[in-house]
């Protein structure tokens, strides 16, 4: 077969035949199949024909991994390799993805989005959520060519989306690039596209899998509790159908002058700094990053290169959070001393990261008997199915629970028992509050912070009685808030500024207004570089 090359999306591709356009030469997929069956066994396949590529699922990656080439040179088939999906989420995702009917005419309408002419002479950059405050994040990067979003999120105590800005034009966004799938970063991609958003979005797959997961549930939410979520479920279907897996460290040009890298974030699986080549200049996002090495996650990449731009969370730049290992020893004592007395530990945490974290830990010490509760048990799933993202392998070997009689069965076995919601304020932890709570040799176990005015707080600040999705419930268990995060702290945030290479221009962003001005004038001072902490819809020339 003859080979040559084609530009497909924000990609330039290897491909066989002579019009790449109009007649591919590769053999159907049926025959296809039968040669990837003489590679090993796979449990599933998706032909994404835009690309050319079989994206085949496996528990041998390394077998499949090594006859790649031989693969394409016999059926004109590139060969992608994913370890097999623990979760019918990842599946959905995979097929609205690569299966999605007008993913071609999706790749060249981007294809001659990107290859257009470029002018990068100025680059502005917007920040319609996140100054002064603590999510909503959403910053807009122009030049004379290009706008390019980086996060559209909401803000969780409210729901608000970022700010109406004229500059934000759907019709002439470029792209949008995710950091990560939390929704104070994610939660207003589905609106945009409902009011017609069509170019590409870009992010990790497992960022992409974790979105769909926490978006519909933020839809179920949003329809709860005001009845107008400004967009549907097909929405979050049609933002995965105009979806580019971007892995880490790997280059794509996503508009006329702008390139794109994606640097692990140690956030979530999937977390993502991002890096942005606008033109001669480096601009670097870091989104929420973690320096700490937990059991689930690397710490953030901070081997990048100078950097002439950086906006940077602020979370909790003015807070010295104890040591990972303190915090697991914690948890550890807390499980240890409740199983000692006969009673039950009910760890109540965050479905997406947090959970996975405290699992992680669980297996590392051994414990094997193991409930997973509520929506935990698609994310873990999830996670589980990007092994290349964590440390561990989640190899979903717990007991899932679905039922009551799932839930009664965990409480009869005093079993470890993990659940949602990370700050009490609905899921199955209300359950196990009625039914365990009043004893006190149970133990509810917090692994995180708890916001001021969340049942959580209550609890920990010494009260007895919370209401739980409308039900007041007297809680006499032993309370233990133990203090994970997914945040650099203090010192881990100015280790990565001292990391940096060169002395960029910085905004700080994504904490409340006494840390964004406190860090900004403490950069100015401590390092001489100029710093902001802009105000939302405020906008600066680099």
């Amino acid at each position: 077969m003859s080979q040559h090359y084609e530009y497909i999306g924000p990609d330039k591709l290897k491909v066989c035949g002579e019009d790449a356009d109009k007649n591919l030469d590769r053999i159907p997929t049926k025959m296809a199949s039968e040669l990837l069956s003489q590679v090993g066994s796979y449990s599933r396949v998706y032909w994404d024909e835009s690309y050319g590529r079989a994206h085949v699922e496996t528990d041998r990656t390394g077998s499949f991994q090594r006859e790649k080439d031989w693969f394409f040179k016999e059926t004109g088939w590139g060969l992608n390799v994913h370890s097999k999906a623990r979760s019918e989420m990842v599946r959905k995702v995979r097929e609205l993805i690569y299966e999605y009917e007008g993913r071609y005419e999706f790749l060249k309408t981007v294809s001659r989005n990107v290859n257009r002419t470029g002018d990068a002479s100025w680059v502005r950059l917007s920040f319609l959520g996140g100054g002064r405050e603590v999510g909503r994040n959403s910053i807009l990067i122009q030049t004379p060519q290009s706008k390019v979003l980086l996060d559209c999120g909401v803000k969780m105590e409210t729901s608000e989306g970022p700010l109406s800005a004229p500059e934000l034009d759907i019709d002439t966004l470029d792209a949008i690039v995710v950091s990560h799938a939390h929704i104070d970063h994610t939660g207003e991609i589905a609106t945009l596209v409902n009011r017609g958003y069509e170019g590409p979005v870009y992010a990790t797959e497992p960022t992409l899998a974790l979105m769909r997961l926490l978006k519909r549930d933020f839809y179920r939410l949003q329809r709860e509790q005001t009845g107008k979520p400004g967009f549907n479920k097909s929405d979050i279907d049609r933002m995965l159908n105009h979806s580019i897996p971007t892995p880490y460290n790997e280059q794509k040009k996503i508009a006329p002058d702008i390139k794109l890298i994606l640097y692990n974030a140690g956030h979530l699986p999937g977390s993502a700094g991002i890096l942005l080549r606008v033109g001669n200049k480096n601009i670097y996002y870091t989104g929420d990053f973690s320096d700490r090495n937990d059991k689930l996650l690397p710490p953030a990449n901070q081997d990048l290169p100078p950097l002439d731009v950086l906006i940077t969370e602020s979370t909790y730049s003015h807070e010295s959070i104890p040591g990972q290992k303190k915090a697991e020893s914690e948890l550890i004592n807390a499980v240890e001393e409740t199983t000692k007395r006969g009673g039950i530990p009910v760890i109540s945490t965050f479905a997406v990261g947090r959970s996975q974290e405290v699992l992680s830990l669980l297996a590392d010490r051994g414990y094997e008997d193991i409930y997973v509760d509520g929506m935990i048990t698609e994310a873990t799933k999830i996670v589980g199915s990007y092994p290349e993202y964590i440390k561990p392998r989640l190899n979903g070997d717990y007991n899932w629970i679905y039922s009551d009689n799932q839930r009664q069965k965990a409480i009869r076995e005093n079993a470890i028992i993990i659940t949602t919601s990370g700050m009490l304020n609905g899921g199955p932890i209300s359950y196990y509050l009625r039914e365990i709570g009043d004893d006190d040799k149970n133990t509810l176990i917090l692994p995180g912070y708890m916001v001021e005015g969340s049942q959580g707080r209550r609890l920990q600040e010494g009260e007895e009685k919370v209401v739980i999705d409308g039900e007041e419930i007297h809680v006499k268990m032993d309370v233990k808030q133990i203090r994970f995060s997914g945040h650099s702290d203090r010192s881990g945030i100015w280790s990565f500024l001292h990391n940096l290479n060169g002395e960029p221009k910085t905004f700080v962003i994504h904490g409340d207004k006494e840390n964004c001005v406190r860090l900004t004038r403490e950069i100015g001072e401590k390092l001489g570089w100029k710093a902001h902490a802009p105000h939302n819809l405020d906008a600066y020339r680099i």
